[in-house]
């Protein structure tokens, strides 16, 4: 069953072009004030592009869609072309939206720039103002608010301003009404940093953001700009499709604590109605504390549930001289707190769990990794690391790279001496070996999403998911369970709570919009482990697995963060997961 985040970006590209609107409506304040009739000239050019549009896309995707773009496209063409007549700026529109946009496949599948498209043939049809702005202390407002544009191509953006301003400084006339009437800002915050159009990569764009300001401000043309926009927009492509650049690289940590909820104020419940007897004294040896961990079906506990002895066997045949022990109490998943639950209220128990694994294997360094490492205390034998708050900190691969740090980059963890065990799964076996308790019981968060709040819950393995959530919280209609809140799925009527159940919440969730990829690429540089997320996507919506293969999707972590963050409301975790079993099973039929 596919798992999805059951929470998402506030930021979404319908906002982003209502913003956009309102800044390219500031832009055109001194014109309105001017000349008060070109508001209803605006309006009539908003109909006429929206009509364009939907007619566009119902040829294309046999539904009328009007696309907020084509209004974007509709102002800007108007911003940059006072005193046009009105039937070339709507010719002009329709080379945008047709040429432009439409014959590429629609929005987000274009190479170049609608509305430059438009304003090129604008310039060939009738001569337009130069400057197009008139310098004035009313565009302050519009060049102030388009600042955190930049924010989504921000070194092309800046680029083209520095370019900008390099022509003006060379035509010894870099003053701030020049700045204002050649648009600087307008082109480098609201223009240039277009997704679609621009690349991703920071150095290639900040090269061709550059060219494109110096060359279009030197040439003293206003046709110049428009032609320099085009001209990068398909070195942007270009370099892209040689992949010239490099990889873009993981541009900012997410911290999902941010966005999420949960309060741990609320007692903990213990759904197994058992106390566990008085433990045996002292330690085993090393076979028979393997063969009780075995016997009690100790699994990994972070979500992995993979067979703890194994593990454990693993490192212990390693042939790494110096071997480590990393007990993950992360709590990677932004929705799960029970595993800093247990630090603070099971502490004892973990304790002896970190004392039965060192008698068996000799390790340099034992530590206890954490977020936020309050309340709970730990001897000086045991060092404590504490990880930054950012999602998914906690994952394996990283977190290992993070303490020990001279781990080999592809090699597995175990088999290089390095045991990684969930602070659950470690509490685990202290139960196994001196209460010889079963493994057949986990904890577990449980939360209400709308209330924002969750608690630690004790339950059994096997106990049905919507019974467990009716004892906690009354009102549990929709129920959600799986990894943790980013890695969850609707439960059907007769599910269980498993190995690899860690979280049930319940709540109302807003569904995946799968809107049109803008290609922000925000999918892209949030990866943990720097997928090309977005082009592996767009190859598995044309059924392109094989290309899609050739991006290594198998290295994908499953966090379901490309998912959270995607301002177009698209599943791109379960492209990224096709992708992979795709890969898992050709390697299977081989």
């Amino acid at each position: 069953m596919n798992t999805f985040p059951l929470i998402k970006t506030k930021l979404s590209n319908e906002r982003l072009m209502s913003a956009l609107l309102l800044v390219l409506l500031l832009y055109n304040l001194p014109r309105f004030l001017k000349a008060p009739g070109d508001i209803l000239t605006l309006l009539l050019l908003l109909v006429v592009g929206l009509f364009l549009d939907a007619g566009a896309h119902y040829m294309l995707f046999k539904r009328p869609v009007c696309a907020v773009s084509a209004a974007v496209t509709a102002l800007i063409l108007f911003t940059l072309s006072p005193g046009a007549p009105f039937w070339a700026e709507c010719a002009a529109l329709a080379a945008a939206l047709i040429i432009g946009k439409a014959i590429w496949g629609g929005t987000g599948k274009n190479p170049l720039n609608p509305a430059m498209v438009g304003l090129a043939l604008l310039f060939i049809l009738t001569p337009l103002k130069s400057p197009a702005f008139e310098p004035s202390w009313y565009l302050l407002p519009a060049v102030l608010l388009s600042l955190p544009f930049l924010f989504i191509r921000p070194l092309a953006g800046l680029g083209i301003i520095a370019g900008m301003l390099s022509a003006l400084l060379i035509g010894r006339i870099l003053t701030v009404e020049a700045v204002l009437a050649a648009g600087v800002f307008f082109w480098g915050c609201l223009v240039m940093t277009d997704p679609v159009t621009t690349t991703a990569k920071p150095a290639v764009g900040l090269i061709i953001g550059f060219l494109a300001g110096i060359l279009a401000g030197l040439a003293g043309q206003p046709a110049a700009m428009p032609i320099g926009i085009l001209v990068s927009n398909l070195l942007s492509h270009l370099t892209d499709w040689l992949d010239i650049g490099g990889t873009v690289k993981l541009r900012k940590k997410f911290s999902g604590r941010q966005k999420i909820i949960i309060s741990t104020e609320l007692p903990y419940i213990d759904l197994t109605g058992e106390d566990d007897p008085a433990p045996s004294a002292g330690l085993p040896s090393s076979s028979e504390i393997l063969r009780r961990i075995e016997i009690s079906g100790v699994f990994g506990m972070g979500g992995a549930a993979f067979p703890a002895a194994e593990k454990i066997k693993a490192v212990m045949e390693s042939k790494s001289r110096d071997k480590h022990l990393i007990v993950n109490a992360v709590e990677c998943d932004p929705g799960l707190l029970h595993d800093k639950w247990l630090l603070i209220n099971r502490g004892d128990e973990i304790m002896r769990g970190i004392e039965i694994l060192a008698s068996c294997i000799p390790f340099k360094t034992v530590t206890v990794a954490a977020k936020n490492p309050v309340g709970f205390h730990l001897p000086e034998t045991v060092k404590l690391h504490q990880v930054r708050d950012y999602y998914p900190a906690g994952a394996e691969k990283l977190l290992v790279r993070e303490v020990v740090g001279d781990a080999p980059a592809e090699c597995v963890p175990a088999e290089a001496g390095i045991l990684v065990l969930n602070v659950q799964t470690v509490y685990t076996i202290s139960k196994a070996v001196l209460w010889h308790r079963a493994a057949d019981r986990r904890f577990i968060t449980v939360a209400d999403l709308d209330r924002r709040i969750g608690r630690a819950v004790r339950v059994r393995l096997g106990d049905g998911v919507y019974e467990t959530a009716r004892k906690i919280l009354p009102v549990a209609v929709n129920v959600y369970t799986g990894g943790g809140i980013m890695n969850a799925c609707l439960a059907d009527d007769g599910a269980v709570i498993g190995e690899k159940t860690n979280f049930l919440a319940v709540g109302r969730i807003t569904a995946f919009r799968e809107a049109l990829c803008s290609q922000c690429n925000f999918c892209s540089a949030y990866c943990p482990v720097t997928l090309h997320v977005r082009e592996i996507a767009h190859y598995i919506d044309d059924n392109k697995q094989d290309k899609a293969a050739l991006l290594h999707p198998e290295n994908c972590l499953e966090c379901g963060l490309c998912s959270a963050i995607c301002p177009a409301g698209r599943d791109q975790a379960r492209r990224v997961k096709t992708a992979k079993k795709h890969i898992a099973n050709a390697n299977t039929i081989c």
